[in-house]
């Protein structure tokens, strides 16, 4: 006869809870996930492979090298995930051209790690984030780069929070401050000082908030504190998406300009003294006359 049961039971609402969001970061997240062996076979690919590959998870498991482009990046890249089996460590993230199945190109960034059992390398994880707008930003950057660097007008490039990405070299010789010294910070707080005109700096602040060119004549401030005026002209940049990815600022020179604009306003407000004196004296020098005449 039965005279009992004996039973072995666990809670796992918390490991159902794990998995659940870990299904959510897999199938709900802008990256692409992935595993492959260290013969670079992919053997998991999350669903984001339609947007990084053009294809299914399934169709997607094949060598990587089917998916990677002839960009001569590529090769120096792929040394460190060479690195990574060979040294069993995680390498810093590097830079992918990869090529669809249609033959779409688009830049990637990998993050990615070893699977270590036993002391051996048995596969590899990793994360691909989409960075082929901020390629074709860094792309375009250069070629300015390439033009502003032959004109003596000072030029900065910043980012889409306003901070200096790149300044040329006539920047550099004018302001004092150098590339590595300014890129990160915001130009304003360094350019601007006490007899910066506030009203001036707000207009041309208020257009790079509303994405709009902007155009002023301020005084601003060189490393060393000497002030100089220029005549600045900030424009907006967009990408293939209409979405604003950076300013590019063009300064020039004007100090000059404004100096001799001063000081013919002195010229003339002195002329106004002399003329309204010369005039006060000669009437009053006919007023004597008169009075002589009624005298005599």
């Amino acid at each position: 006869a039965i005279h009992g049961y004996v039973t072995n039971s666990r809670d796992v609402t918390k490991r159902v809870e794990q998995d659940r969001k870990l299904h959510d970061i897999l199938n709900h997240s802008t990256n692409l996930f992935y595993r492959g062996d260290v013969n670079h076979q992919i053997s998991y690919v999350s669903p984001q492979s339609w947007d990084f590959f053009g294809c299914s998870p399934q169709e997607a498991k094949k060598r990587w090298n089917e998916f990677i482009s002839a960009h001569p990046a590529n090769l120096k890249a792929l040394k460190k995930a060479y690195r990574a089996i060979e040294t069993r460590e995680a390498q810093p993230p590097y830079e992918l051209e990869l090529r669809k199945v249609s033959g779409e190109k688009i830049w990637v960034k990998v993050n990615e790690a070893p699977v270590i059992e036993n002391e051996k390398v048995v596969a590899i994880v990793g994360s691909l984030t989409d960075i082929t707008e901020k390629k074709k930003y860094e792309e375009k950057l250069e070629e300015l780069s390439l033009v502003a660097s032959k004109t003596t007008d000072m030029i900065l490039i910043l980012d889409n929070e306003e901070s200096v990405k790149w300044v040329n070299d006539a920047f550099e010789k004018f302001t004092g401050y150098k590339l590595n010294e300014i890129s990160g910070k915001n130009p304003w707080e360094l350019l601007h000082g006490p007899e910066t005109d506030s009203d001036t700096s707000g207009r041309l602040i208020d257009k790079i908030r509303k994405q709009e060119t902007g155009q002023e004549t301020i005084l601003n401030y060189t490393l060393g504190g000497q002030k100089y005026w220029v005549d600045i002209t900030i424009d907006p940049v967009f990408d293939n998406d209409q979405k604003c990815i950076g300013f590019i600022a063009i300064q020039k020179d004007v100090t000059e300009k404004i100096r001799q604009k001063k000081k013919l306003q002195e010229s003339l407000e002195r002329y106004e003294v002399v003329t309204k004196a010369t005039s006060d004296t000669i009437w009053d020098t006919d007023l004597i006359k008169d009075l002589s005449l009624i005298h005599i």
